[in-house]
């Protein structure tokens, strides 16, 4: 469905911002208005979540009965900004009320028998668990038997049991928004969202007058209060955004109301955190939580404890905040060179073995890794790389630490627990988690997490291929419009984050004029790119020393993002490169020879200035008739018409593996067509892509070889061979086949004709081969993972944009 000037109006201002809302599903009028503005937006009862009623009837008894409650929290930013929710709330009931955290160098995530023994040696009543605890079953059956009740507030994936019900730890009450039903819009809260919820709930059955104040308030009246709920929003936000929670319903209103807050009274530890980090409180946005508020925060839990986060987020005054401010901003230089340090080996790991990084999830391991700070770097290689990333700590022998983190539409916590049989513990979420695993175990765990997030994007409608940008995720707008102006309307799309992207965007026909050395330490370049009228400005490439340029003068598509800066206390634009596509120097000669591809006579110029081309296939060189809709029936018939447009010996048919259907028989029969795999294909203006290729490899030969002034896209996503038993039947049929014609395996070209067949990858083969024992074929790990990541490919192939799977570098 096509965006209609109706929406477009609505919105109103730069309609790149309608563009952005329709493509990202928000197609009505009154949710979009309500996605950008929070005041449009009706807010869900916290009574929804499950067991929050029999919570609050616990917490109100022991409040009237002066018992003693103990919030259990997390050491991360989420469990942080959650234990000071709780108890600054409960204090504001009357609670007799303190917190623990467990120190990560002695404890895992969650509840442990030394704190529980502790909580019952101190004479508490209740244990109160916050961003932790669904999982504990162990610990919760403890902590009854020891007389405590106890109360979960979590949002970490449940477990299941053998059919697939959820379990839930034996606890008075247990509340999670993932026992909600799917599309819930309390679902994505993360554990400081749960306490917030926790506490409205609490606060209005004491005091009637405020109904649902923090989730509906207008901010007027009693919300001025120091007791009213919504003055904790600033809280709430530090969490949703270092959590990486999904933005969708309640929880990006909760944001967009926290940074509100947050950029006019923020707490007196939030204030110092400000100062150190140098930003201006009413130029506050989400990145700044994600970039210098939530590391800082996370240091002192990373090197010290936690506990001292929490002693700043609830300090009454600027006095007391002060030090604390400072001790966290020394933990923090600490945290920033170890962080470095590790960076550079789990780098360099990468550069020695290239392949890693070329893996569906990168699985990176050492032995004296501190795992405090590996989840930090896990960040910073998803930020170069676009892909799930795991580091793990492990000496031989022994149990070791790891922390994943995830990139948008993988479930990174799902593909760790399927390989319960290699791990020992663990949690988390889609876009976090953590868990251990013996040291011996972990490469058999890098090949097949990485197998299952191959197979479940095969299954996803978001392909493999979104792994990394391209032009299929960005929005076109002309290289002079890009201005603070155009930022101020983006920004109407925040906050960004995860289920919420800052967009990117797209510039065609530039010229790239020239790089230069951009900070002290040599590792970013800053690139020079001109219009066609003449109009030039520059963009931060992070990261980039040593990577590949376009050439002086090189025509260039550029997709990048753009944000304001603060510079001085005034704002700038700054511009970064996501990715520059070279148009090679001889566009203009190509562009002028693809005028004519329906002509025979320019047949031999044209492909005389395609043979010039350097040795990258991109989308521009060619003319792209996308007819991958047509039905499995019309197939046939769309290429009879194309024969009889352009005749038989203009038109050339790469189709490889299963066997055709009698209606492509009969048209060979008709015409004389004759089929071609990636190896017999010959030089021609129109090539039709019937079978969908293994992957880019093969696209590339195919391309290359062809040299085609149109491509046609008319394929399918089916293909059998990429099934295990399939594949077998065929690979016993071809090494029958070579043992009649005495051909070599260790041919390349031998292998690469096999490939052809059957429409494979070369390296698939011969992992196959490498399966063959004597007359019997067992399949392995690597076959297995390389079948499934050809299905991703293929899958991917026929459901992205056109231009983005033939743009083959």
């Amino acid at each position: 469905m096509a965006l209609t000037p109706e929406f477009t109006a609505a919105i109103g201002g730069h309609p790149v911002v309608a563009e952005i809302l329709w493509r990202r599903g928000y197609r009505e009028i009154e949710a979009a208005r309500a996605f950008l503005d929070p005041n449009q937006y009706v807010p869900s009862s916290p009574h929804d979540l499950p067991d929050l009623d029999k919570a609050v009837a616990r917490l109100q008894r022991a409040i009237a009965q002066r018992e003693h409650i103990r919030i259990w929290g997390d050491f991360d930013v989420d469990g942080q900004t959650a234990t000071s929710v709780l108890f600054l709330g409960l204090q504001a009931c009357g609670a007799q009320v303190d917190y623990t955290i467990p120190n990560r160098s002695t404890h895992s995530h969650g509840l442990n028998f030394d704190g529980i023994g502790k909580a019952k040696d101190d004479g508490v009543a209740i244990l109160l668990t916050c961003d932790c605890g669904v999982t504990d079953f162990e610990y919760v059956s403890y902590a009854r038997q020891m007389g405590l009740d106890v109360i979960i507030s979590d949002h970490h994936d449940l477990e299941h049991d053998e059919t697939g019900a959820a379990r839930i730890p034996a606890a008075n009450a247990t509340i999670n928004p993932k026992r909600l039903p799917e599309g819930h819009p309390l679902m994505h809260l993360p554990g400081v969202g749960v306490a917030y919820e926790l506490i409205i709930a609490l606060m209005a059955s004491d005091d009637e007058d405020n109904g649902m104040m923090g989730s509906g308030d207008d901010g007027n009246n009693k919300s001025s209060s120091p007791h009213h709920p919504q003055t904790l929003l600033d809280l709430v936000a530090l969490g949703i955004v270092a959590d990486i929670a999904y933005q969708q319903g309640d929880t990006r209103y909760l944001l967009q109301r926290g940074l509100q807050q947050l950029r006019s009274t923020p707490r007196p530890g939030i204030r110092a955190l400000m100062r150190a980090a140098e930003i201006t409180p009413e130029y506050f946005e989400a990145e700044a939580i994600g970039y210098q508020i939530g590391p800082r925060l996370n240091a002192a839990g990373r090197l010290e404890t936690a506990e001292l986060s929490v002693q700043l987020l609830t300090a009454p005054n600027d006095a007391a905040a002060k030090p604390l401010a400072e001790r966290i901003e020394l933990l923090n230089g600490e945290r920033k060179l170890l962080q470095r340090q590790i960076e550079e080996q789990a780098f360099a790991q990468l550069a020695e073995r290239p392949e890693l990084a070329r893996s569906a999830v990168i699985v990176l391991h050492a032995p004296d890794w501190p795992p405090s700070v590996i989840g930090v770097v896990a960040n910073a290689i998803i930020d170069r790389y676009k892909r799930p990333a795991i580091l793990i700590s492990a000496r031989p022998g022994e149990l070791g630490r790891a922390s994943a983190r995830s990139v948008a539409g993988i479930d990174i916590h799902a593909a760790i627990a399927a390989q319960g049989h290699l791990i020992e513990g663990g949690g988390g979420h889609p876009m976090a988690a953590g868990f251990a695993i013996r040291s011996e175990n972990v490469d058999a765990f890098r090949e097949a997490v990485s197998a299952h997030v191959v197979a479940q994007m095969s299954g996803d409608a978001q392909p493999m291929g979104s792994l990394s940008p391209t032009l299929a995720d960005a929005f076109e707008v002309a290289w002079r419009d890009v201005s603070l102006i155009l930022i101020d309307e983006l920004n109407r799309l925040a906050p960004f984050g995860a289920g919420n992207p800052r967009p990117n965007l797209v510039s065609r026909d530039l010229t790239f004029v020239r790089a230069e050395p951009l900070g002290q330490d040599g590792k970013h370049q800053m690139l020079y790119f001109q219009d066609q009228q003449g109009y030039m400005a520059r963009a931060a490439w992070w990261r980039s020393t040593g990577r590949p340029l376009p050439a002086p003068n090189a025509l260039v598509t550029l997709v990048y993002s753009v944000r304001k800066q603060m510079y001085q206390s005034r704002p700038r634009l700054q511009i970064e490169v996501i990715e520059v596509i070279e148009m090679i120097e001889v566009v203009d000669l190509l562009a002028k020879a693809l005028i004519a591809t329906q002509s025979t006579q320019s047949t031999q110029s044209t492909q005389s200035a395609s043979t010039s081309l350097a040795n990258s296939a991109i989308a521009s060189q060619f003319r792209i008739l996308d007819l991958r809709h047509e039905k499995k029936t019309n197939r046939a018939n769309a290429l009879r018409r194309l024969i009889e447009e352009h005749g038989i010996a203009h038109v050339q048919v790469w189709a490889e593996g299963a066997a055709p259907d009698r209606q492509l028989d009969e048209i060979k029969k008709i015409t004389g067509l004759e089929l071609h795999n990636r190896t017999q294909l010959l030089s021609m203006s129109m090539l039709v892509i019937w079978s969908t290729p293994p992957g880019t490899v093969a696209l590339k030969q195919a391309l290359k070889s062809a040299q085609p002034q149109t491509v046609v896209l008319l394929c399918s996503g089916r293909h059998d061979s990429d099934t295990l038993e399939v594949f077998k039947q065929q690979m016993r049929a071809l090494l029958n086949m070579s043992r009649a014609r005495s051909d070599s395996t260790s041919d390349a070209a031998v292998i690469a004709r096999m490939a052809a067949r059957i429409g494979q990858r070369d390296d698939t083969l011969l992992a196959a081969l490498a399966c063959v024992q004597g007359e019997s074929f067992v399949a392995s790990d690597q076959l297995n993972y390389q079948l499934q990541e050809t299905r991703a490919y293929r899958h991917y192939f026929v459901q992205a944009p056109a231009d983005a799977v033939l743009r083959v570098e």
